[in-house]
């Protein structure tokens, strides 16, 4: 058995049910990252929003402590941002085998990683946290209701789940599902 590759820990979406009205603006904002395409299918969050309830649920990656979708790749497709710690995909290393799709504990009930077809080719993705951009996920930006936050790393360590409750100084319920632990792959 060999060492796991120790990824740092990463900030995360957090998400207020209470909050969202199940409007869908968070997924034509994440969609319309890529400057071509507005269409929720292109989303890496998915909000389901049952309105005879009024209860909602979201579907973005949590950004594992131990990223099973990584760890499976056998392409080193995946990586974590050295600034962000977020995991993202890089497209140009993809050889669009499924495997990170497979590896990701919450499919099939709950895609984290997604697939569409670009480019004539079957293309896979996840949430990034919108690395690459100065002001954070556009999700969290454009939600009209403020039910999506951004969860810093230091934030969420402590278990914090958003930030106006960090910075009250109030714990809430710790994040879940970081314990997913892969048994092993050589560090590179």
């Amino acid at each position: 058995m060999t060492d796991t590759i120790k990824v740092p820990i990463s900030g995360v979406i957090g998400f207020d049910p209470d909050a969202c009205t199940g409007c869908g603006t968070c997924e034509l904002a994440c969609s319309s990252r890529s400057g071509n395409i507005i269409n929720p299918k292109w989303s890496c969050i998915t909000v389901h929003y049952d309105s005879t309830q009024g209860e909602a649920s979201h579907d973005v990656c949590i950004q594992c402590r131990y990223p099973s979708c990584l760890y499976a790749c056998p392409s080193d497709a995946i990586a974590v941002d050295e600034k962000t710690g977020a995991r993202y995909m890089d497209q140009d290393k993809c050889v669009a085998c499924g495997s990170c799709q497979k590896a990701c504990p919450f499919t099939p009930d709950r895609a984290m990683i997604k697939s569409r077809e670009a480019n004539g080719k079957n293309e896979y993705f996840k949430c990034d946290l919108c690395k690459d951009q100065d002001e954070g996920p556009m999700c969290v930006r454009f939600c009209p209701s403020k039910a999506l936050s951004f969860v810093s790393a230091r934030n969420r360590k402590k278990g914090y789940v958003d930030l106006e409750e960090a910075d009250q100084n109030k714990m809430v319920s710790p994040m879940k599902h970081d314990f997913f632990k892969p048994e092993s792959k050589q560090e590179k």
